[in-house]
C-alpha cells in the first residue's frame, strides 16, 4: 500500500493484479503516511486521523477511524509519520522548524503517550518509508535519535535545471532537541527525493 497522487490518496497492489488499485477513501485525502503493523494497514492523514484499512472484502474500500490526534498537537505539526518501534505503533510529528515529538498510540483507548526516551532504538523518517532499528554496540547510528530526510519542505532552485538541495536533512536527538547534519552534499535529482533503504535479513 502506498500514498500517491497530487491529493495523496491510498493505493494498493496484490499478487495477480496488473495495476495499482486506488482505495475509495471518499472525502478523506492528504494522507501523510501508511504502515503495515501487526497484520493490518494503518494510515494517517493531515487532520491527524489514524485509519485502519479493511481488507476483509474483495476491495479494501472501507476505512475505519481508530484514533485521532488532539487539535492542539495538530496545530504545531506540519508532517506526520507512522512508525513501528519495539512492537508499538508511534506517531512522530515534525514542525516546519524540524522539531520532532514522538507519541505511542493506544488504538483501543485513543491514548497518546509522549515518548521522551527511545532506549536503544533510532527512528528513520522520510517520504518513502519510516521505520526504526535497534542500535547495537557495533552500530554507526546513535541511540535516541531521529534520522530524517527532505520530505515536502525541499528547497528548489531554478537555474538551467531544477536542483533539490539536501539541506533539510539531519540527525535529531530527542533528549536535548539538538540537530547535526548527516548529508553534507546536495541532491541533483529533478523529481526524486532522498529515501532510506532498510536492509532485510534472511536466515
Amino acid at each position: 500500500m502506498v500514498v500517491c497522487g497530487s491529493e495523496r490518496r491510498l493505493a494498493y497492489f496484490k499478487p495477480g493484479q496488473e495495476t495499482w488499485i486506488t482505495v475509495d477513501t471518499g472525502n478523506w485525502y492528504r494522507f501523510h503516511d501508511v504502515i503495515y503493523h501487526k497484520g493490518r494497514f494503518y494510515a494517517i492523514n493531515w487532520l491527524g486521523y489514524i485509519f485502519v484499512c479493511d481488507f476483509t472484502g474483495h476491495v479494501p474500500n472501507n476505512l475505519i477511524v481508530v484514533a485521532r490526534m488532539s487539535i492542539s498537537l495538530l496545530m504545531s505539526s506540519s508532517i506526520l509519520y507512522l512508525v513501528e518501534s519495539g512492537g508499538a505503533l508511534v506517531v512522530v510529528t515534525r514542525s516546519r522548524a524540524n522539531k520532532f515529538q514522538v507519541f505511542e498510540v493506544d488504538l483501543t483507548t485513543n491514548t497518546w503517550t509522549k515518548v521522551k526516551d527511545l532506549g536503544n532504538r533510532a527512528l528513520f523518517l522520510g517520504l518513502n518509508s519510516s521505520f526504526s532499528i535497534e542500535i547495537l554496540d557495533s552500530s554507526i547510528c546513535e541511540r535516541n535519535c531521529i534520522y530524517f530526510t527532505d520530505c515536502s519542505q525541499v528547497e528548489i532552485q531554478f537555474t538551467d535545471k531544477w536542483k533539490v538541495n539536501g539541506k533539510n536533512m539531519g540527525i535529531y536527538d530527542i533528549r536535548d532537541d539538538s540537530i547535526v547534519p548527516h548529508f553534507m552534499d546536495k541532491s541533483s535529482s529533478r523529481i526524486a527525493l532522498p529515501m532510506w533503504v532498510e536492509q532485510s535479513y534472511f536466515f
